[in-house]
């Protein structure tokens, strides 16, 4: 049997499904092929160049994909889809995975509604979304949206469709009819790392261990609300010992942002950047160092793996107050969740979540959530099409969403 992997994008999530899929996936087929970009097959982390995925004798990378532009504007949306049929067209795969499927969706549940199938030839197709309002609407240009995302995933057809958002999973098996195509929800994966302590992650960083930390690691970019995090830092109430972490490649404008306006507090050391990309091993260990937690993001409903990073470490969270960040500290109580444009509210829950981190413990819920968002249970669940194609036997269920609810008091199983 062959198996299409087709990846439009690079590093963040898209490399992290791959170098989990991969080495199982090698074992579950004949031939693997992992179609992906030239970007991807240049960085320096590319799966592609870790020992242990370039051993797989029938794992075969071909850097055959187009670039389109990450902004996805409707031309380079029906590019991204093309891109698709073209290698479907000529790899000819048994079972094809598209383990990031948002920016093709479109062009495909079009195609498809026509008549004309992108996706023919390709056997049967596995695709895994990340965008979607659901319950998380507020403002009309997110209703828009949200209208569009219903009307794509009501006329994809497919094997499967995985989502890794709980809150959009659940707002579309409340709206979907049966005998559609089969709606799941799957982890994003987070390692399992023993844990080595506050000072030693401290150490790992280079940051003096003394006092609190509140802060965020991690790619730094557009979407996280740093001009929002810098103002209420400045204005919470906190010990002249506690100090702001900012490590992770900062975007330009926040760069400039800080040494324009809080050149101060990097002064006084109050304020650290690691404006640098982190090693895997300071993204895997480095939120020990941190005691408050801070994921925040705009206009964003969709997972958070950054909070998921924060959680596993065992550190409380603060995050806006919208979507899955939204839900995941009302079900769970992980945290805080606050309105960012509301600054004083912002530096409050900065000052309580810092008081109360000391004290923070994850619960049998938060444990069972966990479990969920493991490696080996994601690739299970991402794998099962592939092994019953196959014809091979699942192996027993390590959790579901089910059993992770069932920790939780009735009434927060699904406050959202």
């Amino acid at each position: 049997m062959k198996v299409l992997v087709f990846e439009q994008w690079h590093g963040g999530h898209y490399d992290n499904y791959l170098e989990c899929l991969l080495p199982r996936l090698a074992g579950l087929a004949d031939e693997v092929v992992v179609a992906v970009t030239p970007r991807f097959m240049a960085a320096a982390q590319s799966p592609a160049k870790q020992a242990g995925i370039a051993a797989l004798d029938n794992v075969t990378f071909t850097a055959s994909v187009p670039e389109v532009s990450p902004r996805l504007p409707p031309a380079d949306r029906y590019r991204a889809a093309r891109n698709v049929a073209h290698v479907i067209g000529t790899v000819r795969p048994d079972y094809t995975l598209l383990p990031s499927a948002d920016a093709q969706s479109w062009a495909i549940a079009g195609s498809q509604f026509l008549g004309l199938d992108m996706l023919k030839g390709a056997g049967p197709v596995e695709a895994t979304f990340h965008t979607g309002y659901g319950p998380s609407l507020v403002t009309a240009k997110q209703r828009f949206k949200e209208l569009v995302y219903g009307r794509i995933y009501g006329h994809l057809r497919l094997a499967r469709m995985n989502f890794v958002n709980f809150n959009y999973y659940e707002h579309l098996k409340r709206k979907r009819r049966e005998g559609k195509t089969e709606v799941r929800l799957v982890g994003d994966p987070v390692p399992s790392l023993e844990p080595i302590g506050r000072e030693a992650a401290c150490r790992l960083l280079g940051i003096d261990p003394d006092g609190r930390y509140l802060g965020l690691l991690g790619s730094l970019d557009r979407r996280k609300a740093i001009p929002e995090l810098l103002a209420a830092f400045r204005d919470a109430k906190l010990a002249a010992t506690d100090r702001l972490l900012l490590g992770g490649r900062l975007a330009p404008e926040f760069a400039s942002l800080i040494r324009d306006r809080y050149a101060d507090l990097l002064a006084s050391g109050r304020l650290v950047v690691m404006d640098r990309f982190l090693s895997v091993a300071e993204l895997g260990h480095g939120f020990e160092a941190l005691d408050l937690v801070t994921p925040v993001y705009y206009d964003f409903p969709g997972l958070a793996s950054l909070a998921l990073k924060a959680v596993a470490a065992g550190r409380p969270i603060v995050v806006n107050d919208l979507g899955w960040s939204r839900s995941l500290v009302l079900r769970f109580e992980v945290g805080q969740r606050v309105n960012i444009a509301d600054s004083g509210a912002f530096a409050r829950a900065l000052e309580s979540g810092l008081e109360e981190a000391a004290a923070y413990r994850n619960s049998e819920a938060v444990s069972r959530l966990l479990q969920f968002h493991s490696v080996e249970n994601f690739t299970d669940n991402m794998l099962e099409g592939v092994t019953l194609h196959r014809g091979g036997k699942l192996a027993p269920k390590r959790c579901d969403w089910s059993w992770v609810l069932e920790a939780l008091p009735p009434e927060r199983r699904h406050l959202r």
